[in-house]
């Protein structure tokens, strides 16, 4: 089973991406923030498939935690949902696969799962 990292601090959102995100077949573990991953989920974030990130969360913003990931050797695709769209570019270049506007669950990201 394909495993899948949501990290978004609204929990509507995260709520509802987590549903749509499990119903294309994923096992799905969901966080508020990157600092709110323990030690094991951050060791094992290579065997996350896809990771789906907000950009303004506390502590650590998307971009950074895509840039992190990819530093640390991340084979994954990693997408962003946010509402921030000035930080598209900056979250390509730390090596994202994709940037979406934030309105729910975005029926284009849903189809690339």
């Amino acid at each position: 089973m394909k495993l899948a990292l949501i990290l978004e601090d609204d929990i509507v959102t995260r709520l509802s991406l987590k549903a749509a995100v499990k119903a294309k077949g994923y096992r799905v573990l969901d966080f508020e923030s990157p600092f709110d991953l323990n030690d094991q989920v951050a060791s094992m974030l290579s065997r996350f498939d896809i990771i789906i990130t907000d950009n303004n969360m506390p502590k650590m913003t998307g971009v950074e935690l895509t840039a992190f990931a990819n530093g640390s050797g991340y084979p994954g695709k990693i997408y962003m949902q946010s509402t921030d769209s000035v930080v598209e570019k900056d979250f390509l270049e730390a090596g994202g696969t994709q940037f979406f506007s934030k309105k729910g669950p975005s029926k284009e990201l849903m189809s690339l799962l």
